[in-house]
């Protein structure tokens, strides 16, 4: 670690999938709105692409979602909607990757400044 000080002035991490576990909440939030519009069941091919999909942001994400089942709301609504069924999953509470905290303990310990970035909405 005393190494890496001498080499590193500072650490940023991204929020999701990298300091606490959200793709699941993410997921479900988004399976929450395709099921209050009877849509349970998605082909391989949709999977796939909205698997693809993941890590360009909500509303690009939700706007693919939009077009693929031809929702009639708008994009924006999609999003407040998902947010809004991801906030309350995420107050039930939300995980750390395994080995984020003892790594942000020694970065702490060494007084290497640390930082969140995200391109969540």
């Amino acid at each position: 670690m005393k190494n890496i000080k001498n080499k590193v002035k500072a650490i940023i991490f991204d929020m999701d999938g990298t300091i606490i576990k959200t793709e699941e909440i993410w997921i479900n939030a988004i399976k929450q709105v395709l099921t209050t519009r009877n849509i349970t069941t998605i082909t391989e091919s949709q999977k796939k692409m909205f698997d693809d999909s993941a890590g360009m942001g909500l509303t690009p994400g939700l706007q693919l979602l939009k077009d693929e089942f031809n929702l009639p709301e708008s994009v924006y609504d999609l999003v407040h909607e998902t947010k809004m069924s991801a906030i309350a999953q995420f107050n039930k509470g939300v995980s750390f990757i395994t080995g984020f905290e003892d790594f942000h303990k020694k970065l702490r310990e060494h007084f290497i400044p640390t930082s969140i970035a995200t391109n969540a909405d």
